[in-house]
């Protein structure tokens, strides 16, 4: 591992975890908007092995500004990285930022001028979906201020479980780094979909939230954003997540069951875009956790229920991932 920084760690509020891989055309707009964050911000730039001219941009940042760190280690993944990122952190606050996307140049002075409740664990910000031909949609989450502000631990996750879709990005959200540390809230390593599980463990130790609605996260789609469907490991690494909370004591909570359901239905396309041969590895598996349908708490997991249960489980979900693959075509 080599690091290249301009100076010792120091007092930061602010930590911003960059994992960089292969993003040179990106990184620049990505360490722009966080530069402009301000000065109690740090930003943690881990080049994560790039074969690219990523980390030598990311070089010369640090040596033009000293509350830049660059760390350069071989390639584990996103979930090495962001570990890492963490461990070198040295802000009361912990923000992720993947190096292909950015962010609205008010996040921070806006946060500090009370635009949210920086008091809180855990502060949702509004993810923007930036397509390659510059459109943007919002990632519509349905995240309500009224709903979560303020309110007990119970009332936020009701709240969060009547989402239209569960909030697992590692992007828009700015978290107590105490949080993470004093909860030892890792990121699995050597998996897909590794957000998943990591926002379950966020969300099941925090005792606040808040949201905060006038600035956002643009997440930059990519051709190769959804080249996993059809992917035998991606399902693998779902369903296993979602046993893993399903397990006595974790998936105890009617909310986790909740955010569990739509990780579910998530899962159904990558289920349905496999060849049959491999459908029947996983089918018992799929089958098993058919119950989680039952606790979800939007129309959309309703309707994938009632397509299940009158189709079956590899009919329904051949026609959803028929489903998403034309979406994908269309937003594309």
């Amino acid at each position: 591992m080599k690091e290249v920084t301009g100076m010792e760690c120091s007092f930061y509020e602010y930590s911003f975890i960059v994992p960089v891989y292969n993003a040179e055309k990106y990184i620049d707009e990505c360490i722009q908007s966080i530069l402009k964050q301000g000065e109690r911000c740090e930003i943690i730039l881990v080049d994560d092995g790039s074969t690219d001219a990523s980390g030598e941009i990311c070089d010369v940042y640090a040596q033009q500004h000293k509350r830049i760190k660059v760390f350069h280690n071989k390639n584990s993944g996103p979930a090495a990285a962001r570990n890492f990122g963490l461990e070198k952190a040295c802000g009361n606050y912990v923000v992720f930022v993947d190096s292909d996307d950015y962010i609205s140049s008010g996040l921070i002075e806006h946060l500090e001028c009370g635009y949210a409740d920086k008091t809180q664990d855990l502060i949702f910000y509004n993810i923007v979906k930036n397509f390659p031909d510059g459109r943007l949609e919002p990632m519509s989450e349905g995240l309500a201020r009224e709903k979560i502000h303020g309110k007990t631990i119970d009332e936020v996750l009701k709240a969060i479980s009547q989402c239209s879709k569960f909030p697992a990005s590692t992007g828009g959200k700015i978290i107590k780094r105490d949080v993470l540390t004093k909860n030892n809230i890792k990121f699995k390593e050597g998996i897909m979909g590794e957000d998943i599980d990591w926002t379950l463990q966020l969300i099941s130790n925090i005792n606040s939230a808040d949201v905060y609605q006038d600035e956002s996260y643009y997440y930059r789609i990519s051709p190769n954003t959804r080249r996993s469907y059809g992917n035998s490991k991606s399902l693998l690494d779902q369903l296993s997540i979602i046993e893993e909370w399903t397990a006595a004591g974790k998936g105890a909570n009617k909310y986790i069951l909740s955010f569990l359901a739509y990780q579910y239905a998530v899962s159904l396309p990558f289920y349905g875009a496999l060849a049959a041969e491999e459908r029947e590895m996983y089918s018992n598996r799929v089958k098993k956790l058919r119950f989680l349908l039952s606790y979800g708490n939007t129309t959309k997991i309703k309707l994938i229920r009632l397509a299940v249960n009158l189709l079956g489980i590899t009919t329904a979900s051949k026609l959803l991932y028929q489903y998403v693959v034309k979406r994908d075509e269309t937003n594309a």
